[in-house]
């Protein structure tokens, strides 16, 4: 029984000597993977017995930094496996697979990684086109790539042309200093160094760019503009560490005067809790990219655009959000003739970081394109540089088959680097007439790139990024249709895509109102108008010129026009009248009304005649009001009460057939029921009264009885059968 109890207290000692081990481990691992001492840090996690997510991913990630990919693979494939994996977890196994050219296994990831984050736009790029890295590597090379003799197994990296040299950083042995190691790649901190450009592009007499610039940390990389007076250089922080204790990036600027670089002074947008650096001057040095992790980005790192003003102050800070993905956008490069290099692991490549190149003139809005094989490869490309006329130049690489960790290479173009086309075009008709100052507008994947009104020959013309379909929009009034497509993945530098129009017909409405004696303009005159066919009534009011115009847009050929219109002014009397005309042709349809003035009224005036007043009619042998003779007697109403002094003489007149005594009495039954009616409906009912005439007062020659009788048609009989309005006082 004793020696079972010592057994048992044994054995909690090892156990917890041993769970205490495995915490030390753990502390001492996260410590060195802290100050980016991987392989120290494999060195413990590997000794932790059980071994959770988060040391499985911190394993994983030092393999991927020591550039041991298998092992890695092989702690991404157990966290996979887990269901606490992230969209993280899985991106980063991903693009292990990239850089171990297992693209087929990497796209099986993908449905994967739209899963669990439907919305990066890296994954959706990828998506897109599952068999994008065939075509990388199939496509005829743009340049051809050698290793530079000078490299060795130090780390070179970021060249840029300044002069008849190249200045690029380089951990190579300082000169006079003790080689201080940085616990990233067990490399000596970086330097910024010189070399001249041989006869044969080759690097030789590697020297100190300058002793002043060389310190205790990173110093490196430079850029500079196009004369070599300014330069952006990027090192450590040596003001301070992060909260967290990182020594992050900074940039600063030195100016060469009368042979000597000026004091670097520091960037406005330096700051300990985020690195700048990877700068890159335009030629005239009035704008600068770089890149950063600074809050708010896109992703991991961005790259940004800033003006630098004439007195040396900064201006605006420019996310180029259209470059931007999710990943990391590092080393952007401006060419004088308006392009940006740059490198990423967001955008589709090879694996690693692959060069990109967009077009750019005052911004990167551009088409990016993948410069493809044999400048990218499955690992890190970056920091290409290439001379005025884009034909040679120098790029940065840490593929297998170099002879340090980053190492220079040579490229030289093998055809005319074309980064864009020209799409060219005519706006015109079906009929090869020119429509001019037409807006023509050029849309990528749906998106407005560029917009432009044609001359006065129709012509435009878009420079464009190539291998991409572009559609194209034209729009000008009075024309529809205008739509065409330019693809710019063919061999020619032009490609021609014309605008078709077809011209809309026009169809509009013109009232004019004019005084009925003086035939001039009536301004302010209200317009009642009732669309008879929709329903649809308004008022509208005559202009300085007495008319209204109104495009009928709503309106097609063959349609009818169908109004009810009523004009009122004051001092002159109201008018109705209905207007219905089919729609044959295109044009203007005129509806033009006269108005009379209550001075221009004169005894013995007809209102019949002046007011258009139509037939009244009747019932066979009948005298009551109809319907349709009500409407027109209401007229008559309107205007009385309108002009309230007016007194009018209703007569009622027949043509000759029937009896003359016959005709007499049914005219004055009817002229004595219409007066009636108007009678009701106006004050002082005594200003109006009937008058039968029968067949007395013909209007022509079409008599009936005895030797005068006449014969005529029904026509001529019609005149005689009327009503008459005369005004008898005013």
């Amino acid at each position: 029984m004793k020696t079972y109890k010592i057994f048992i207290l044994v054995f909690i000692m090892l156990f917890g000597l041993n769970v205490y081990s495995q915490k030390r481990l753990i502390e001492k691992g996260n410590k060195e993977y802290f100050v980016y001492n991987y392989d120290r840090a494999i060195r413990l996690f590997e000794s932790v017995d059980n071994k959770n997510i988060e040391i499985e991913r911190i394993l994983a990630d030092c393999y991927t930094k020591i550039e041991n990919f298998q092992n890695a693979k092989v702690y991404y494939l157990k966290i996979l496996n887990k269901p606490e994996r992230t969209f993280d977890d899985v991106w980063h196994f991903f693009q292990v697979l990239l850089i171990l050219e297992e693209y087929s296994e990497a796209m099986k990831l993908l449905d994967t990684l739209s899963e669990l984050n439907p919305s990066d736009t890296r994954v959706i790029a990828y998506l897109n086109d599952t068999t994008y890295f065939e075509k990388l590597k199939q496509n005829e090379p743009i340049f051809e790539v050698r290793n530079l003799r000078m490299n060795n197994s130090q780390q070179d990296f970021a060249p840029v042309i300044y002069h008849d040299n190249v200045v690029f950083a380089s951990s190579r042995n300082r000169q006079g200093l003790i080689s201080r190691i940085w616990n990233g790649n067990r490399l000596p901190y970086l330097n910024i160094l010189r070399a001249r450009i041989d006869y044969d592009d080759e690097l030789k007499r590697v020297k100190t760019f300058d002793r002043k610039f060389i310190k205790k940390f990173h110093d490196g990389p430079a850029c500079f503009n196009s004369d070599g007076t300014l330069m952006v250089l990027t090192r450590n922080n040596y003001g301070g560490k992060s909260a967290d204790g990182t020594r992050h990036l900074q940039i600063f600027t030195s100016e060469l005067v009368e042979g000597r670089w000026t004091p670097p002074v520091s960037f406005p947008y330096n700051n300990p809790e985020y690195s700048v650096g990877q700068a890159s001057l335009t030629p005239d040095g009035r704008f600068m990219y770089f890149a950063s992790d600074m809050p708010g980005g896109k992703g991991g790192t961005d790259i940004y655009k800033i003006e630098r003003r004439i007195d040396g102050t900064w201006g605006t800070l420019e996310n180029l959000e259209s470059v931007n993905t999710e990943g990391n956008e590092l080393f952007p490069y401006y060419h004088s003739t308006g392009v940006l290099f740059f490198s990423s692991d967001g955008h589709p490549g090879l694996g690693g970081l692959d060069i990109f190149v967009t077009s750019s003139q005052t911004d990167v809005s551009g088409q990016i394109k993948n410069l493809g094989t044999p400048v990218n490869s499955s690992k890190d490309d970056f920091a290409m540089a290439l001379n005025n006329e884009l034909q040679k130049g120098y790029f940065s690489s840490n593929r297998i088959e170099g002879k340090g960790s980053d190492d220079i290479y040579f490229v030289n173009a093998l055809k005319p680097l074309k980064l864009r086309k020209i799409i060219k075009g005519v706006s015109k008709d079906k009929q090869d007439n020119i429509i001019a100052e037409t807006m023509v507008k050029l849309l990528f994947d749906g998106v407005v790139v560029d917009s432009t009104l044609s001359d006065s020959l129709g012509r435009y013309e878009f420079p464009v990024e190539t291998f991409g379909l572009y559609h194209l929009t034209g729009d000008k009034v009075g024309y529809i249709g205008g739509n065409n497509i330019a693809d710019t993945d063919v061999p020619e530098e032009i490609i021609y895509a014309d605008i078709i129009l077809d011209r809309i017909p026009v169809f509009a409405l013109h009232i004019l109102v004019t005084g009925k004696n003086s035939g001039l303009p009536l301004e302010n005159v209200k317009i009642s108008l009732v669309n008879i066919s929709s329903g649809v009534d308004e008022v509208i009011y005559s202009s300085v010129n007495g008319d209204f115009s109104r495009v009928l847009e709503e309106i097609s050929l063959n349609d009818t026009l169908n109004y009810r219109l009523k004009f009122e002014k004051e001092r002159y009397f109201t008018v109705f009248t209905n207007y219905s005309e089919l729609v044959d042709r295109e044009g203007i349809y005129e509806i033009k009304e006269e108005m009379l003035s209550y001075d221009d009224l004169r005894i013995g005036d007809d209102l019949a005649k002046i007011f258009k007043i139509n037939m009244i009619y009747f019932d066979l042998d009948k005298h009551n009001i109809r319907p349709d003779a009500a409407i027109e007697l209401d007229k008559i109403v309107e205007i009385m009460n309108q002009y309230p002094s007016m007194f009018i003489e209703l007569g009622s007149h027949t043509d000759c057939r029937a009896s003359i005594s016959y005709n007499i009495r049914l005219s004055d039954r009817r002229a004595k029921s219409s007066a009636a009616y108007i009678k009701e409906r106006i004050t002082n009912p005594a200003r109006i009264y009937g008058r039968g005439y029968g067949e007395s007062n013909l209007v022509n020659r079409c008599e009936c009885e005895g030797t005068r009788a006449v014969p005529c048609s029904e026509e001529e009989h019609q005149m005689n059968r009327r009503t008459e309005f005369k005004i008898i006082k005013l």
